[in-house]
C-alpha cells in the first residue's frame, strides 16, 4: 500500500499527496489490499470524494473513470516503477 500511495492521486492531472482507498467494497464486501487505488484527500474525502457523500459513486465515476479504470491505471503505474503490481 505505501508503493500505491507513493503514485500519488489515480485522478489524472491531480498530483497531491494520496492516502489508500480500497475498491469494490459495497454491499458487505470485505477490503481487499491488493485492490488499491491512491486518492488524494479531495478526490476520496472531500467535496468531490468518491466517499465523501457530497457527490454520489455514480456521479464520481462518470467525471474522473470507473475504480476498474483507476485501479488498472494504478496496476499499470506500479509495473512500470516497481517490476510488479
Amino acid at each position: 500500500m505505501d508503493r500505491v500511495a507513493s503514485l500519488g492521486c489515480a485522478v489524472n492531472n491531480c498530483y497531491q499527496p494520496a492516502t489508500i482507498h480500497h475498491c469494490f467494497t459495497g454491499m458487505g464486501r470485505r477490503k481487499n489490499h491488493t485492490e488499491t487505488i491512491g486518492l488524494c484527500w479531495q478526490h476520496h474525502l472531500g467535496q468531490e470524494g468518491i466517499q465523501g457523500k457530497k457527490i454520489s459513486k455514480r456521479a464520481w465515476e462518470a467525471k474522473y473513470g470507473t475504480e476498474d479504470q483507476l485501479l488498472a491505471k494504478t496496476n499499470r503505474m506500479l509495473e512500470e516503477r516497481y517490476g510488479s503490481a
